[in-house]
């Protein structure tokens, strides 16, 4: 999903309901490096326990955005700044 800073600029953000205790950030990065163009490599990850669905089982992108908020964090840029959620360094893994 993308993601637009305050700035203007976009990045890919990946929801990933993992499906064992194995599942980390850094092995989703290898899984996509691997298998995605460079430019569909997600820049964040951050682990749901589900992802919201509509009636007709579409995602609910708004409310996932709003959703894996804790307490205390007024937007998604502020959740960032916070680190709560896993960045990639690309610059030496090409």
């Amino acid at each position: 999903m993308p993601f637009r800073h305050e700035s203007g600029d976009e990045e890919v953000m990946a929801y990933i309901v993992p499906n064992s205790d194995n599942v980390t950030a850094e092995s989703i990065i290898d899984y996509c490096i691997e298998r995605m163009p460079s430019f569909w490599i997600p820049s964040y990850i951050i682990f749901v326990q589900s992802l919201p669905k509509t009636p007709l089982g579409r995602t609910e992108k708004y409310k996932l955005r709003v959703n894996v908020l804790p307490p205390g964090t007024k937007d998604m840029h502020d959740y960032i700044k916070k680190s709560c959620i896993v960045r990639k360094d690309l610059k030496n893994r090409f």
